[in-house]
């Protein structure tokens, strides 16, 4: 059995493009996210098997006009969504810049197993929920659009080369260091294959 996953990152978002926002799971896309989600629906040469998303409503709006494209193809909700580590009543109503002096304390932190409060996960969550979506994903088969996030597609990846590294202070730090060196634009999307081999790495679309 042979398993595509096209992972797609969501489309600018309100928060990306430098808005307030009240709460991770409920941050739009802008203007230009929307155009971004039609680029992505016009992409497709063929209905891919599967179209999932994250719960937060900024993946939902960019999958929007691929499951409208393909009515016939199921859309299911999986727990993909972003890293949210920090604590999420005080972040509320802020923009990405002035929640800069509360990331910066985390990750200076630079604990696994850290949760910095109401709503937040921990590192050592985020790699857990990206071992479990790898294996649920090799129980499908054909080609799943996969819509979710830039920090959690960087952990698939990370997993990925990285099976049996359980999350501690330096990987963490490294993981934190690569992800800032490259980062993923909106709508980045990357091919994974899965065969009897495992996992593999294709080039983007």
């Amino acid at each position: 059995m042979s398993t595509t996953v096209v992972l797609i990152r969501h489309g600018e978002s309100q928060a990306n493009a430098g808005f307030v926002t009240a709460h991770p799971a409920t941050i739009s896309l802008t203007e230009r996210g929307w155009a971004q989600a039609a680029q992505v629906a016009a992409r497709w040469s063929a209905p891919p098997a599967l179209i999932i998303t994250s719960a937060y409503l900024r993946t939902q709006q960019t999958a929007q006009p691929t499951c409208e494209r393909f009515p016939q193809v199921p859309c299911v909700i999986w727990p993909i969504h972003e890293f949210t580590y920090l604590d999420i009543e005080r972040s509320a109503n802020t923009s990405a810049a002035q929640r800069q002096p509360l990331v910066a304390a985390y990750w200076q932190r630079c604990d696994p197993a850290y949760i910095d409060g109401a709503g937040a996960e921990s590192f050592a969550s985020l790699a857990q929920r990206a071992e479990q979506t790898l294996l649920q994903l090799q129980q499908h088969s054909g080609t799943l659009a996969v819509f979710t996030h830039g920090q959690f597609m960087q952990m698939l990846l990370w997993r990925i080369a990285n099976p049996a590294s359980p999350p501690t202070p330096a990987s963490m730090r490294a993981w934190r260091d690569q992800a800032r060196a490259a980062p993923l634009p909106n709508i980045a999307t990357i091919r994974l294959r899965y065969a009897a081999s495992g996992w593999r790495v294709d080039p983007a679309l």
